[in-house]
């Protein structure tokens, strides 16, 4: 009786770990992931010196992370390895890839780890991976997961290369199954650096739903417009490297910028939604002259702005010092701090305003983090913001001029927001992930309301 009444209770509580694994794996993979479409390159580390050869040629090609394979250097190693990568890179996501029967143990090793996720090909689902016994089943491990590791992301195979291979009517149980035990369910083709059938990806992306779904076998720059649509990342080597142990830059910088180009166009069409439904506006030409009522102050340096939006803009000429160090504009100084002070781009950056300024941070879109002052701050933070807020400060205070031109706008609201120059059918373009434009108006009426004072 005591006997039923423990598995009864084994059951329940099975049933209950798979509803919210279900219900917060997506939450999870966005806070990981918050892009559309992440790119995560797998390394084959020899050592830890090669794996952070291989790391900072991903992640200064744009990378999101890595996923460092431990097939070579065992899962001990491996684990420190991984943790090494993550300590020197905080802001990127580092993915511990590894054999299926160590999976107990990983976890249990990386019980105290920053890493972000473990990657297995096979999760030891009974009726997908056809395997015998209880010993390192799907369930132990999602058992193990919740004592050690609930909050880093479980990646794991279906219909990937070395395990069952599915038939189009074994899909909709097979992913069932899957989306039970896995944060984010991960295919390919079966075998290593060979391009994964586009129907199967999009059958299998269909089924999942809102169910983060990866690929991780035969992507290149030539073939991801096949799978960017049906995947939520993609787990590259083969497909940008020169050979099994060196990555080539080129080939991840191409990818990069694809996946870049790719999340921009559906960011873009999803911010042009939420602005038109912020502002009840139909379309973004109803909005464009809406907004040249004056009734909102939308701050720009377009020919359509006044000398009030302008002088308000990041990229007006507006010389101020901060830290003793003087800068040309606030957008010289945005873009500076993303370079050492010792860089040579850092200094000359400093005299830029204007477009000049915005297009010279370059390759710096890639930082995920600046150095100030001797702290380091992610892009995009609180603590970044604030910086931000201390240049604008220090703009104002030393040019009288634009201090009254942000006075004389008196309580009206402000916005940042950026239309196309088609004349006829307007478009709202990209907003900022780093700074955007609702955070800078804020900014701006934070310290309006200070200096009223």
């Amino acid at each position: 009786m005591l006997l039923e009444q423990n598995e009864n209770k084994k059951r329940k509580i099975r049933f209950i770990s798979f509803f919210i694994l279900m219900k917060n794996s997506r939450e999870k993979f966005k806070q990981a992931f918050p892009d559309e479409h992440s790119l995560v390159v797998a390394l084959h580390a020899r050592d830890l010196k090669h794996a952070l050869e291989w790391t900072k040629i991903a992640i200064d090609n744009g990378a999101h992370g890595v996923a460092l394979v431990s097939h070579f250097v065992g899962p001990e190693y491996g684990a420190y390895i991984a943790c090494v990568i993550k300590e020197r890179y905080p802001y990127h996501k580092v993915i511990a890839n590894i054999r299926q029967r160590e999976t107990l143990n990983t976890f249990k090793i990386m019980k105290w780890s920053h890493i972000d996720g473990i990657r297995v090909d096979q999760a030891m689902i009974k009726w997908i991976d056809e395997i015998e016994g209880k010993e390192n089943s799907a369930e132990e491990v999602l058992q193990r997961q919740q004592e050690n590791w609930e909050e880093k992301l479980y990646f794991g195979g279906l219909d990937f290369k070395h395990q069952k291979h599915l038939t189009p009517e074994e899909y909709p149980f097979a992913v069932q199954q899957a989306k039970k035990y896995l944060d984010v369910i991960t295919t390919s083709w079966p075998a290593t650096g060979k391009s994964a059938d586009v129907e199967k990806v999009r059958k299998i992306k269909e089924l999942s739903g809102d169910h983060p779904v990866g690929l991780a076998s035969g992507v290149t720059p030539e073939n991801i417009h096949e799978y960017i649509s049906n995947t939520e990342i993609s787990i590259v080597a083969t497909g940008i490297s020169k050979n099994y142990y060196d990555l080539d830059p080129d080939k991840v910088r191409q990818l990069a910028k694809i996946i870049e180009w790719y999340n921009r166009k559906i960011d873009r069409k999803k911010f042009e939604a939420q602005t038109l439904e912020q502002y009840k506006m139909t379309s973004a030409t109803e909005l464009y002259n809406y907004l040249k009522q004056w009734e909102i102050i939308n701050i720009g340096m377009r020919m359509e702005h006044n000398e009030m939006q302008k002088k308000l803009s990041n990229l007006y000429p507006s010389s101020f010092t901060l830290d003793g160090i003087e800068y040309a504009s606030v957008e010289a100084f945005r873009m500076s701090i993303k370079y050492p002070a010792t860089d040579p781009r850092h200094v000359e950056i400093r005299k830029l305003s204007g477009i000049k300024a915005k297009t010279a941070g370059g390759e710096a879109k890639l930082f995920k983090s600046i150095e100030y002052q001797g702290e380091h701050i992610r892009i995009g933070s609180p603590e970044h913001h604030a910086l931000l807020k201390r240049a604008l400060r220090a703009k104002l205070e030393q040019n009288p001029d634009i201090l009254k031109a942000l006075l004389d706008t008196w309580d009206k609201e402000l916005a940042h927001i950026v239309f196309s120059r088609h004349e006829e059918k307007k478009v709202i373009l990209h907003d900022s992930k780093t700074i955007p434009g609702e955070i800078f108006a804020q900014l701006y009426k934070e310290l309006r309301e200070e200096f009223r004072k």
